[in-house]
């Protein structure tokens, strides 16, 4: 009796549903246990496919919702394969199973790519995973660049992604890129030895546990448009900056330790609200946090140490609310407040910054709140409210030091000549 093949659906006589060059290709399940070749295929039972085999031809043969299961050694693909419906790679673990190849998915709704416990070798001028549509889980995965690759894994469309356990490491470009529109979940992902971003996002990622490290130009970046929400992980030893918001609103940053990056711990510049609380900078050369050019931010609980510029810098523009955070040993001042900036300050510590604890310029809007004092933006909830720029200053500015022979320099005692922020590359 004639009946479709389980892998390709062309017409065949084998009793187990399967047709020569499926069974050749190595794409029909294993016997049961009594080697009866009658048991029905299910889509539960992966493919197993051993290195060498043809992983393009197994793909293509495969239906929708197939698992293909890769021995260990290295499957190549000659060309960038583009794949069109649901479909699970699994390996034999990251460090054994080897895809030599650029993989590109346009899935319809409610499709979805799966790829676990295997690495993805990619060639020089290709991106190394592309989502245009549909959605895409990686878990226990590992891409890998090389010194002419694109962008690890880029996201466009209405491209969905979740991530856990991800490396992506070496490429030219990008280590992820999240375009408008597409979203990301990352979860105990590494980002590292990337030319570009270890993340860049135009679109929404959500991450917890994130390790960006040594990439190019900077360790994480949201543009105009993106929206950003990081909790705990690190972002150390990147090019230029550790974590750069640019007119990205709704950004939120907690627990997350920033260390030793060429420019500013975070910066982050352009209309937005952004929310920092908890996070340690530490080491920067371009100092702790920097906050400017009409960002509006919440700044709580940070530690900012040992940074090379001042552990906070509010710039001209820039409205924040500072509240209880810890400036120590910076090699200028602990917070820089500078002309046509305004701030809101309660319970803030500042010691043993090396040029002195706070300098506030003449022209800029500052308000101190006492400790246990409440404070608010002023819309109609009461406490203090924050000035707004032309309106007569609130008190002078009074931190709390635990070292009480701390100084605070104020430039409407003196008008010293104030030094820029380290300039950074754009």
């Amino acid at each position: 009796m004639r009946r479709p093949c389980a892998g390709c659906g062309s017409e065949t006589t084998n009793e187990a549903g399967w047709c020569e060059a499926c069974t050749d290709a190595g794409l029909a399940p294993a016997l049961g246990a009594a080697g009866d070749p009658g048991l029905a295929p299910t889509l539960a039972a992966p493919w197993r496919l051993p290195a060498g085999d043809d992983l393009a031809a197994a793909i293509a043969a495969a239906p929708p919702g197939a698992e293909l299961a890769l021995g260990p050694g290295d499957h190549s693909l000659d060309a960038p394969l583009h794949l069109t419906g649901s479909l699970r790679l699994t390996g034999a673990g990251r460090g054994r199973t080897r895809v030599l190849g650029a993989l590109a998915a346009h899935l319809p709704a409610g499709a979805t790519l799966g790829l676990a416990d295997l690495t993805l070798l990619t060639p020089a001028g290709l991106d190394g995973l592309v989502v245009t549509a549909g959605r895409v889980v990686l878990r226990d995965c590992a891409l890998r660049g090389s010194a002419g690759g694109r962008d690890g894994l880029r996201l466009a469309g209405e491209a969905r992604a979740a991530a856990e356990g991800l490396e992506v490491i070496g490429f030219h470009g990008c280590g992820v890129r999240v375009e408008a529109r597409a979203e990301v979940r990352l979860e105990r992902c590494e980002l590292a030895d990337n030319g570009g971003f270890g993340l860049l996002t135009l679109g929404l990622t959500e991450a917890e546990g994130l390790a960006a490290r040594r990439n190019g130009r900077g360790g994480i970046a949201a543009a105009p448009g993106g929206r950003l929400r990081l909790a705990g992980g690190t972002v150390e030893a990147n090019g230029r900056r550790g974590v750069t918001l640019r007119s990205a609103s709704g950004c939120e940053l907690r627990g997350v330790a920033i260390m030793s990056n060429t420019g500013p711990g975070i910066e982050a510049l352009g209309p937005g609200r952004v929310l920092l609380e908890g996070n340690r900078c530490h080491g920067n050369r371009g100092g702790g946090i920097l906050l400017g050019e009409a960002s509006r931010a919440e700044v709580r609980a940070n530690t900012c140490e040992e940074n090379g510029a001042d552990g906070i810098g509010v710039l001209r523009g820039a409205t924040a609310r500072l509240t209880a955070n810890t400036l120590r040993r910076n090699r200028r001042y602990g917070l820089w407040i500078g002309a046509g900036a305004e701030a809101l300050l309660a319970e803030n510590v500042a010691e043993a910054n090396r040029e002195g604890e706070v300098m506030a310029s003449w022209r800029a809007v500052v308000a101190h709140v006492e400790q246990g004092g409440a404070a608010h933006d002023g819309a109609g909830q009461g406490g203090a409210a924050l000035p707004r720029r032309g309106e007569p200053a609130g008190p002078p500015v009074r931190f709390a030091p635990v070292d009480r022979r701390a100084k605070i320099a104020s430039m409407r005692d003196r008008e010293p000549t104030p030094r820029p922020w380290p300039p950074s590359a754009p």
